[in-house]
C-alpha cells in the first residue's frame, strides 16, 4: 500500500465521517475533501508528484468555489439565514 506519511488520516477521516453528514452536498465535499487528502499523503510519501497534488487541490477547489455546487450551497446558507428571520417575527 502506497501513503503512510500522516498514518492513512485520509482513510480515518473519511471512515468516521462518511454517511454522518446528514447532507447529500455534504457528503460529496467530504469525499472529494478526502481524496486531496490522500493525494497529499501519497505525494508527501514520495508516491505521486507535487504536480499531481496540486492538481487534485485545483480540481478540489474549481468544483466547490466555480461551480453550481458552490451557487447550491450559497442558496441553502441564504434559505436557512432568511427562514431564522422569518421565525425572529413570529
Amino acid at each position: 500500500m502506497s501513503g503512510g506519511h500522516y498514518n492513512y488520516l485520509c482513510y480515518t477521516i473519511q471512515n468516521t465521517y462518511e454517511g454522518e453528514m446528514e447532507d447529500v452536498l455534504m457528503e460529496e465535499m467530504l469525499q472529494d475533501f478526502c481524496q486531496v487528502l490522500k493525494s497529499l499523503e501519497w505525494y508527501k510519501s514520495g508516491d505521486t508528484s507535487q504536480k499531481d497534488y496540486h492538481q487534485d487541490v485545483d480540481e478540489f477547489i474549481t468544483k466547490w468555489t466555480n461551480s453550481d455546487h458552490a451557487s447550491y450551497a450559497k442558496a441553502k446558507r441564504d434559505m436557512v439565514k432568511n427562514l431564522k428571520n422569518f421565525i425572529k417575527t413570529l
